[in-house]
């Protein structure tokens, strides 16, 4: 987000703290649904921001939102049971689509959709949920009351030591007891407990975030019975202290909210908000003071974010340091995204922020790309892997490694594992660039697909997609000059997570218009009426799946020095016009275009953070 608003944090009172927190758990009371409406929680640990879509067994289908607290209603009269329901939307800024199910005898009762349902769908299905939901109509003879109420019984006598140990009672019926999404009983077990499934091998795992303790289930065998390892009386006790610890770090998410809701803090608002950092904050190579300035956090572009929905990432043993993912939304800026942050907690029992702990800014997305060139598009699967110039002047180079990238291999008589980074300049500031098999330069941020690197040469790397599943987990390691680890003492080498492959080159064509924007004018219209200070105007047709919005275009060319001129903006999701950059060059880019044709891009960002390019010749 901008300026790494990402990683401010205040504390206060625990007294305060907990008054914003709410309590309770159980149902949401109030008058009874009528008898043609289902209704519950959709959650995940917070609640699910999104909407709820309802198929019965003729294939009907309805959508409704979902409410801020999690509820949601839908009024099934004239449809016919079973039912299949999918919640889609984020949690912690992350993407996310649920699965749950019932019969026609749920119908004017509770019916919950969380991680839990997901699996005990999943689990009937033999595959993951979200493809059941797409590829399957509901009927009696495949989806009965029998199949729900033994999946149902199954995952929770394998949640049970997690359960007892929260407080919940073994007779909850993880389908249909209403509960609030309030860090209380249920909701509480969901803060603490990870269900990840991936859809490519039907295989799921089951995770105590607090003490690493995992147990897996294979989709296609419903024998899988294995419960979670009980925790000792220590270990309960933390479960119970890392919610508690989540419910006051949301907190100081809405007083953040707060003081930025209409201005800058500033005086002494901000004199008391710079008291409550951790001195040795840390965020993307930003310290305290680079944080505290116009240049980091104090500029009007976070005017109105919103922080919210924390999710845990992971507790230190101590339960001194809590990571949580969160959203950033801004729809002044049209920042939306997916942000990590520490938090330590001071002896006093107040959590200060700590920042994401890293030297520098480094991202790892997943990028459908398609270039226009003699009338036709050319599609191409990559992983880009991008760290900022931005990042600290210790370091030298950076070492990523993780699914799909090579292991140990030589670069200038030094061994090296993964995909490596080096500064193009070796000088503080400079950009830095992907290293190929001979250690030079590959040449841009992107690695392709492996059989999609036909734009590259035979010494460049490319991702093995076979490898790669749901939540790729990638390690990011900065070193410096001298080959010597910078290691941040307070955390561990940074994780970086990729929740999704990049679909397939057919999917992506098959889809275009849906997914990639399109350009539709460009001013001025020709790269030979670009002059010194023309202003360089985009226009573009907004993707037909609303789910997928512009967020960057871009302009690159070279003057007739051979010297490199690149743009690029953040846009509004909403935008179909854009100002890339002002051409400050006395030649126009035409006397160079012979070798090197300036080229146009825009940027759609899709679900699970996926990124659909569009790049095109700038007409000459």
């Amino acid at each position: 987000m901008s300026a790494r608003l990402s990683a401010i944090a205040i504390a206060v009172s625990s007294a305060l703290l907990l008054s914003a927190c709410g309590g309770g758990g159980g149902g949401s009371g109030g008058t009874a649904a009528p008898a043609t409406v289902i209704s519950g929680t959709a959650a995940a640990g917070s609640p699910i921001i999104g909407k709820v879509t309802i198929k019965d067994s003729l294939g009907a289908q309805k959508t409704v939102d979902i409410e801020a607290d999690g509820k949601y209603r839908i009024d099934v009269a004239g449809m016919t049971g079973p039912f299949l329901f999918r919640a889609a939307g984020t949690v912690g800024g992350r993407d996310v689509a649920l699965v749950s199910a019932a019969t026609s005898a749920d119908v004017g009762n509770t019916i919950n959709i969380t991680p839990f349902t997901d699996l005990i769908v999943a689990n009937i299905a033999g595959m993951a949920a979200e493809q059941y939901f797409a590829n399957n109509t509901p009927s009696a003879t495949t989806l009965t009351a029998a199949e729900l109420s033994t999946a149902t019984t199954t995952l929770t006598a394998r949640l049970k030591p997690v359960l007892d140990a929260m407080g919940v009672a073994g007779s909850i019926d993880l389908l249909r007891t209403a509960f609030s999404a309030d860090r209380s009983g249920l909701d509480a077990v969901m803060d603490v407990v990870k269900v990840t499934v991936d859809p490519l091998t039907a295989q799921a795992t089951i995770k105590n975030l607090i003490t690493s303790a995992e147990i897996h289930d294979d989709l296609a065998n419903k024998t899988d019975a294995a419960a979670l390892p009980a925790p000792t009386t220590a270990e309960e006790a933390a479960l119970k202290a890392a919610v508690t610890d989540l419910g006051q770090i949301e907190a100081i998410f809405k007083l953040i909210t707060g003081y930025f809701a209409t201005e800058i803090p500033s005086g002494a608002k901000l004199a008391s908000l710079r008291a409550l950092f951790d001195p040795e904050y840390l965020d993307f190579g930003q310290n305290l003071d680079q944080l505290m300035s116009t240049e980091g956090i104090l500029n009007t572009d976070n005017v109105g974010v919103n922080l919210s929905n924390p999710v845990i990432v992971r507790r230190s043993t101590d339960g001194s340091i809590m990571w949580v993912r969160f959203h950033a939304k801004n729809d002044n800026s049209g920042e939306d995204s997916s942000e990590t942050m520490a938090f330590r907690k001071d002896a006093g029992g107040n959590w200060r922020a700590l920042g994401n702990r890293q030297l520098g800014e480094t991202t790892i997305k997943a990028v459908n790309a398609r270039h226009l060139s003699g009338g036709q598009y050319t599609y191409q699967r990559n992983i880009e892997f991008w760290v900022a110039n931005e990042t600290h002047s210790s370091v030298q180079y950076v070492s990523i490694t993780g699914p799909g990238l090579p292991g140990a291999w030589t670069l200038g008589g030094r061994a090296v594992n993964g995909l490596v980074l080096n500064r193009s300049a070796g000088t503080s500031g400079s950009s830095f660039v992907v290293l190929n098999k001979l250690g030079n330069s590959q040449g841009g941020s992107w690695v392709p697909l492996c059989g999609d690197e036909s734009w590259f040469g035979i010494d460049n790397f490319c991702v093995d997609g076979s490898q790669l599943g749901v939540d790729n987990e990638y390690t990011v390691t900065y070193y410096d000059a001298g080959g010597n680890k910078l290691a941040d003492a307070l955390g561990d080498d940074i994780k970086v997570t990729v929740p999704r492959a990049p679909v397939s080159n057919a999917d992506a064509l098959a889809n275009a218009s849906q997914w990639f924007a399109e350009f539709t004018a460009f001013a001025p219209a020709t790269i030979s009426q670009i002059v010194t200070n023309s202003a360089i105007t985009l226009s573009w047709r907004l993707p037909g799946d609303a789910k997928y919005v512009p967020n960057n275009i871009g302009f690159s060319a070279t003057t007739s020095f051979l010297e490199n001129a690149t743009f690029n903006q953040d846009v509004k999701p909403t935008a179909t016009v854009g100002v890339v950059g002002i051409w400050s060059a006395a030649a126009s880019p035409l006397l160079a275009a012979a070798t090197s044709v300036p080229t146009a891009w825009i940027h759609v960002k899709g679900p699970y953070e996926r990124r659909f390019v569009t790049s095109v010749y700038y007409p000459m």
